[in-house]
């Protein structure tokens, strides 16, 4: 079967959402401007492929389900940065089962993904190689042969693209099949050298601390927590702590957390049955207290007044189109 669907958005929240059977829990808007995303995204039996076109800075948290692992391609346009990684030309970036990193867009991007069972790997990698293909949880850099990445980098673009022009695939079962299996076999030998064992032990704890930071605050969506607090809680000096949101996040924890907040106020804004009476005290419920200075702040961030978000019913440019052909 041949799933695949394109969809624009201009709300990172709606992003967010669209994505999150991939994981995805936590999406930011960290430029002022209007936010604007569109995805295409191909399903086969066991690959699920996305092309993003994305105009503004962000950051994501993303904890992928169980039993997937995910392939970044390198960026078609654009900045990405992957547990603190900036991803360069030339190279694969993969995550494992289990794992859980912050993913960050530096302006505009186009960004490409593969998400595939870890099991259909290894079947798919022994199959063809005769060796194990196992993807560590954390961050690993792989550097294939120009040939082996080319041809992997045209086969997403072919497919994403013929998804994205036709809404769909109208080809039967069998081709679907045989187009599954060229990806297979062009991504199992891009992965077949291994990777590249480079700073793993350091970047490893820094991914972690970064997990349990999302945890943290996250158990805790209306509080301010003093920098103090979370690196007593997370058992790392402050110091740690900074550098590891400078690193991941591209700015101080505080400023993340106070990020974050305004985000949910938007999102509580955005919701059905809020009331203008009621914005000063959503603005309060996430730890600001002062109504005038809220508001300045929340015009600077989203361009808009909260008053303004409450009025519009949907952040959604354009319909999702999504068709299937088996």
């Amino acid at each position: 079967m041949v799933d695949s669907s394109t969809a624009v958005f201009s709300e990172p929240d709606d992003l967010g959402s669209a994505l999150r059977d991939t994981g995805y829990s936590v999406m930011l808007a960290t430029e002022r401007g209007p936010f604007r995303a569109r995805i295409v995204r191909l399903g086969l039996a066991h690959f699920w492929l996305t092309m993003a076109v994305e105009r503004r800075s962000r950051i994501a948290f993303v904890s992928l389900p169980p039993g997937l692992v995910r392939i970044f391609l390198p960026s078609a346009q654009g900045s990405l940065m992957l547990s603190g990684h900036r991803a360069e030309p030339g190279e694969l970036i993969t995550y494992g089962v289990g794992a859980s990193f912050h993913e960050r867009l530096e302006g505009p991007c186009v960004w490409r993904d593969i998400v595939v069972s870890a099991e259909s790997l290894l079947s798919y990698g022994h199959a063809l190689t005769r060796t194990k293909i196992v993807l560590p949880p954390q961050l690993r850099l792989w550097r294939p042969s120009a040939e082996a990445l080319r041809g992997l980098s045209h086969l997403h673009a072919a497919a994403t693209r013929l998804a994205e022009v036709h809404g769909g695939l109208t080809a039967g079962a069998d081709a679907a099949r045989g187009l599954e299996r060229q990806l297979v076999s062009a991504l199992v030998e891009c992965l077949a050298t291994g990777p590249i064992e480079k700073h793993i032990a350091t970047a490893d704890r820094h991914a972690e601390v970064m997990a349990q930071f999302e945890r943290l605050i996250g158990a805790h969506p209306e509080r301010s927590l003093p920098p103090v607090d979370m690196s007593a809680s997370l058992k790392v000096s402050e110091r740690t702590l900074r550098k590891c949101g400078e690193e991941y996040l591209g700015m101080s924890p505080s400023r993340y957390l106070r990020l974050r907040r305004m985000h949910l106020v938007r999102r509580a804004l955005r919701s059905a049955g809020t009331t203008a009476t009621q914005i000063s005290q959503v603005a309060s419920r996430y730890g600001f207290a002062d109504a005038g200075r809220f508001a300045v702040s929340y015009r600077a961030l989203f361009g808009e007044s909260p008053s303004a978000t409450r009025q519009r019913s949907t952040g959604r440019l354009t319909t999702t189109i999504r068709s299937a052909a088996r």
